[in-house]
């Protein structure tokens, strides 16, 4: 069986995505696949899959965004401040948290996490893709809003301890539980 074969949602990042943009037959592969896809590049990775620039991804990520998820047939989360998913139909939307503490080598796989933990527990994967980059965003803009530091580790990204990072779950449990009443 191949990637097509799947049943489950995919969530694709990183290396993968690299591998990805290496030619034509893996995204012929993931654009036939009867299940949900997802894919979570940031500019560079998005500019080497759609083979341009960064500065090209830059200039219109919302078009690229786009692009993307028609070419893949896959939900896309195009990283980076203002963080922009795109549904396989168009349906665009825009991120609000975040800040400069995501910046950092490894906070994607935070999200990646979030992600594929939420596909895990069978959450609608538009909805999902919506909640985990909410949640990866909110808890690197309350590390930024706690600490004099501008950048942070994937490990200290969840929230700092004690009261915050209680905070932070209690906000996050009512969240994920209000998108999977939805």
């Amino acid at each position: 069986p191949g990637i097509q074969d799947g049943v489950g949602g995919l969530h694709i990042d990183a290396d993968a995505l690299n591998l990805l943009s290496q030619g034509p037959a893996l995204g012929e592969c993931l654009a036939a696949r009867n299940a949900t896809t997802v894919l979570t590049p940031h500019p560079l990775e998005a500019a080497r899959l759609l083979e341009t620039s960064a500065d090209a991804i830059q200039a219109d990520r919302i078009v690229r965004t786009r692009e993307l998820a028609a070419r893949y047939r896959s939900l896309v989360v195009l990283k980076g401040a203002g963080t922009i998913s795109v549904h396989t139909n168009g349906r665009c939307a825009i991120n609000p948290t975040g800040g400069p503490a995501l910046a950092t080598a490894g906070t994607g796989d935070v999200l990646a996490g979030l992600l594929g933990g939420l596909l895990a527990q069978h959450f609608d994967p538009w909805q999902a893709t919506l909640a985990a980059t909410w949640l990866h965003g909110r808890a690197g803009g309350t590390h930024d809003r706690h600490q004099d530091q501008h950048r942070t580790q994937p490990d200290q990204s969840l929230g700092d301890r004690g009261q915050r990072q209680a905070a932070f779950v209690a906000e996050a449990e009512q969240r994920v539980a209000g998108r999977r009443a939805q």
